[in-house]
């Protein structure tokens, strides 16, 4: 019996399996030894590679770094290592510069030329933008500029005798929440001069000729120094680059090219104190958008869409063209204003936010983001950008430690989706598009964005409050758009007798196909993620 227990079959196959298992199970305990021996080595390995890597920074900072050769203004250079170098000195590089040294970073501000700008673009800070200022402790650089108060937003379709105001909010205090319409050089000076106030902030005129790299990661840049025309080195842990609409720099990191959308062409009207528009005013005149505003109490900007036109006399042009839709108390001033001002025009474009991953450089502003003008979101995103990166790398003391610059990156291009640049990105390419459609179903678009506006002030307070910056959930906007485009088949519908239903319900298929081909790849533009 008990050989037969020892010898069947059933034990023998029992015995084998035991033995086979145990022997498993020490093979698996032995790869795992391995693998955690392999994580560790890695990870020691990825840690020496880093501090190699900052080492040869370092070295190059102490052997090749030279000291700023032009004193900002009356405030003597300091010959300081940076931890920031920043490339352009407007908006975006004077207002990044303060809020890091405000921080305790020590800031190199290299800048191609420190006088005051003179451009047609950037001329209002929206609502949002205003209070992105405060939060970020540069308000003061609006002050004293004779900056104009806008208190709403008007939109008109000329042709069909249309008008609606889309209102700002009230404050706690029953104020209205105020935009801003300044000149744009005296606010790039303003911002400039909280900089050059900061103890932390270097400032170079020089102009950035490229950046300098190793091993794939950017160390710093090469530059001109204006006054000497030396072409010098600095080096830096973190690098940004904030050049610009027209930026050199952008090409050396992201290959997508700008689109050009199309252009416009700015007029300055001189007029007395107290007769000044107080809103934004946005017109649809023969499929071309004209947008006025106030740039100061006595002084209102006139932009005209010139897209496609090339006069040879580009004066005459306007005066025939627009002289006619110009309020009748503003005219006078549009006449003085062709025959004293210098005419500039500016083309738009448009660029999607593209990743930049590598390590070393940040790429912000218009260089890194841009959509049209019309509604003036530009500057409150750039401010906006500013606040998540400060957030983000006050968490991040050494500004070598590249795996937490990458982090922050990431975490930048998701929150800004959520927060600013859906909502006003979206917004500014889509009411451009309406406002200078020929498509007839898109002109009926926004002849249903006018009438339902007209017809409830809370619903049109929504839409001011997106393009205000102040209301910057993403579902918010698709639903105006979708009960935009609602209204537009209401209408369509309503305006068919009876007996051609048939034909609107056609029409409707086609509008419903347009409003579509109009939104779904802006809203698929900004979801995406652009690689570069």
């Amino acid at each position: 019996m008990t050989y037969f227990l020892e010898n069947n079959t059933f034990t023998i196959v029992y015995r084998n399996c035991e033995k086979w298992m145990l022997d498993f199970h020490k093979q698996v305990m032995f790869i795992l030894v391995i693998f955690i021996f392999f994580i560790l080595h890695q990870q020691k390995k990825a840690k020496h590679k880093q501090r190699q890597t900052r080492d040869r920074k370092m070295q190059y900072r102490n052997q090749h770094n030279s000291a700023p050769c032009t004193e900002p203004l009356s405030r003597e250079s300091a010959v300081e290592e940076p931890d920031i170098i920043v490339a352009g000195g407007g908006i975006l590089g004077a207002a990044f510069a303060t809020v890091m040294a405000k921080d305790g970073r020590k800031v190199t501000m290299i800048e191609r030329d420190m006088k005051e700008p003179d451009t047609i673009a950037g001329e209002i800070v929206q609502p949002g933008g205003i209070k992105l200022l405060q939060e970020l402790g540069l308000h003061d650089a609006i002050k004293g500029m004779d900056a104009a108060p806008i208190r709403g937003y008007c939109i008109k379709d000329l042709i069909f005798n249309m008008k609606s105001t889309l209102p700002l909010p009230l404050s706690e205090n029953k104020e209205v929440i105020e935009a801003k319409g300044l000149h744009h050089g005296r606010f790039v000076m303003g911002l400039r001069k909280l900089a050059m106030a900061e103890p932390n902030v270097t400032v170079i005129e020089g102009n950035v000729t490229s950046l300098l790299e190793e091993n794939a990661c950017v160390i710093g840049v090469q530059y001109k120094d204006k006054e000497g025309g030396d072409v010098k080195k600095l080096y830096a842990p973190l690098t940004l680059v904030a050049d610009g609409i027209f930026s050199n720099l952008r090409k050396s990191l992201i290959s997508r090219k700008p689109q050009v959308t199309s252009q416009f062409t700015g007029v300055i009207m001189e007029v007395l104190p107290g007769l000044n528009i107080t809103t934004l005013l946005s017109c649809s005149v023969k499929s071309r958008a004209i947008v006025m505003y106030p740039i100061s109490t006595t002084e209102t900007r006139v932009m005209v869409d010139t897209t496609g036109i090339q006069p040879r006399n580009l004066k005459n042009f306007l005066q025939e063209e627009t002289y006619s839709y110009i309020p009748d108390h503003q005219k006078e001033a549009f006449l003085l204003g062709l025959q004293n001002d210098n005419l500039k025009s500016f083309p738009t474009r448009y660029v999607p936010a593209v990743a930049v991953d590598k390590p070393g450089v940040l790429v912000l502003g218009d260089a890194f983001n841009l959509r049209h003008p019309f509604t003036a979101a530009g500057m409150t995103i750039i401010l906006n950008d500013i606040a998540i990166f400060k957030q983000l790398l006050q968490n991040i003391p050494d500004l070598y430690d590249d795996k937490a610059i990458l982090k922050a990156k990431r975490q930048f291009y998701a929150i800004r989706k959520k927060k600013f640049s859906f909502v006003m990105n979206i917004l500014a390419e889509l009411i451009y598009k309406l406002f200078t459609a020929t498509d007839e179903s898109v002109i009926q678009i926004r002849k249903a964005l006018i009438f339902r506006s007209s017809l409830s002030e809370e619903w049109s307070l929504k839409l001011s409050l997106q393009v205000a910056g102040l209301s910057t959930k993403p579902w918010t906007l698709i639903k105006v758009c979708l009960d935009i485009v609602l209204c537009a088949v209401y209408l369509s519908f309503k305006s068919e007798p009876w007996y051609t239903k048939p034909r609107a319900i056609f029409r409707i298929g086609v509008m419903l196909h347009r409003a579509s081909a109009l939104l779904l790849p802006l809203i698929f533009s900004e979801l995406k993620h652009h690689d570069n």
